[in-house]
């Protein structure tokens, strides 16, 4: 009996042994894959990020170099996602984002959100980052709300007849976890309930027309 309990116990040990081994070897190859994402600015294994995204948009348009910044999410030599910055507005402080993607897995990087962001907020020093997706890709919506861009708006035909786009924005504020200031003025709010209720009965007269 004793020796049959001491081969039972060398045997539960060995077991504990090989899946501690088991469990280092994931770990360390989870951790390898998360720091093999990283970002890089304009071009990447010869490939230029602008070309990279403007090939990956569903309808093809030109992109001057001259007014866009392109980042890539990059995992060893495969370009995961691109960010492009675009539209930067010094008088009212906002630059807007689009990004083309081959790999879901670009919004987990928070390393590289938290650069873009770095980028946005602390070195072109714009106080909002905004997006307008087409609604169709609800899956590029959601992506955009994980790494913190929130749905603000639904912009009707903007992207053609029919074709409605939903505007995501992130503040700065948001962005340090600082109250933000407010975005109407009291003295405003009349005039803006005014112009609203107007709105709504002259829709309704058409309407009823």
């Amino acid at each position: 009996m004793a020796a049959r309990a001491v081969a039972l116990a060398l045997c539960a040990r060995r077991r504990l042994q090989r899946g501690a081994r088991s469990h280092r070897k994931r770990f360390m190859r989870r951790n390898t894959r998360k720091r093999a994402v990283r970002l890089v600015w304009n071009e990447h294994a010869g490939v230029d990020l602008l070309d990279w995204f403007v090939d990956h948009l569903p309808i093809r348009e030109e992109w001057p170099k001259e007014e866009c910044r392109a980042c890539g999410i990059v995992s060893g030599e495969n370009i995961l996602a691109v960010v492009v910055f675009h539209h930067w507005s010094p008088t009212y402080r906002r630059i807007q984002v689009s990004i083309a993607s081959a790999d879901a897995r670009w919004a987990l990087a928070r390393n590289c959100i938290k650069e873009i962001y770095a980028y946005a907020f602390d070195v072109v020093r714009a106080i909002k980052v905004y997006a307008e997706t087409p609604a169709a890709n609800m899956r590029a919506v959601r992506a955009l709300r994980a790494v913190g861009m929130q749905p603000r708006a639904l912009l009707e035909h903007h992207f053609g007849p029919g074709l409605t786009a939903v505007y995501s924005s992130r503040t700065v504020w948001e962005h340090r976890g600082e109250q933000e200031p407010p975005a109407i003025r009291p003295e405003q709010w009349g005039s803006l309930v005014k112009w609203a209720q107007q709105n709504v009965k002259s829709t309704q007269s058409a309407e009823a027309a």
